[in-house]
């Protein structure tokens, strides 16, 4: 038995992490990276120590954001510290632990999440609840050459839209955007080549149906920064 967050972390949570723990234990961790302002997706502002979402951003997702930070937002939200709580950072990659009540979703629990129709008892291949490729009006990805407008509805572009649009098309479960916006890191790591990498699933607003289907699972870099 386990839950899953209805929607994506987004810049207004990371921003009351890193406002929560200060700016030593900010710039210890790497909790904040430059990108989350002057990268083009990034929606946050630092301003004399302070963080705060940009105007208009504050429901995106937030992006830039490594592995070993997710699970340290984890240890916060559990014990109020980064250092302990749901993961031992004492061995890498971090183990979670018993009795860890917020945690990043295995491989496994993220598919059911996202794929697993308990009323039929059956999988479907996308996380809309259709085994059919899902229309732009649908979720957040590259269908063709063409992005989804919703994305393209800012100006200038934002590329991501907020974490709870498309809560029409949810999971069976009623998570919303398991496919598309931007890529989810699993709790699993593998080696791919021998190539310590991390686990991520669901695709991005630039990448095609293909990261959405069940069948996918992409490696990213260990502890790299995705989007």
């Amino acid at each position: 038995v386990y839950e899953m967050a209805r929607c994506a972390l987004t810049n207004a949570e990371w921003c009351d992490l890193l406002n929560a723990v200060g700016e030593a234990v900010v710039l210890r961790h790497t909790l904040y990276h430059k990108d989350m302002t002057s990268g083009i997706l990034g929606g946050i502002d630092h301003v004399d120590g302070a963080y705060m979402p940009k105007t208009g951003w504050g429901k995106k997702p937030v992006v830039y954001v490594n592995y070993t930070s997710l699970l340290r937002y984890c240890n916060w939200l559990q014990s109020g510290e980064t250092e302990h709580g749901a993961y031992d950072f004492s061995t890498m990659p971090p183990q979670r632990l018993s009795g860890a009540r917020y945690f990043l979703p295995t491989d496994d629990e993220w598919y059911k999440a996202a794929y697993y129709d308990p009323q039929g008892n059956r999988y479907y291949r996308y996380p809309t609840q259709s085994d059919e490729i899902p229309s732009q009006g649908q979720a957040n990805f590259e269908r063709g050459d063409v992005f989804a407008p919703l994305a393209l509805a800012d100006v200038p572009p934002t590329y991501l839209v907020d974490v709870d649009a498309y809560a029409e098309t949810p999971s069976p479960w009623g998570v919303v955007q398991m496919g598309g916006n931007c890529w989810e890191y699993l709790e699993d790591t593998w080696c791919p080549g021998g190539i310590l990498s991390n686990k991520l699933r669901g695709g991005s607003f630039g990448y095609t149906e293909t990261g959405l289907a069940a069948t996918n699972t992409d490696a990213g870099k260990y502890d790299g920064r995705c989007y």
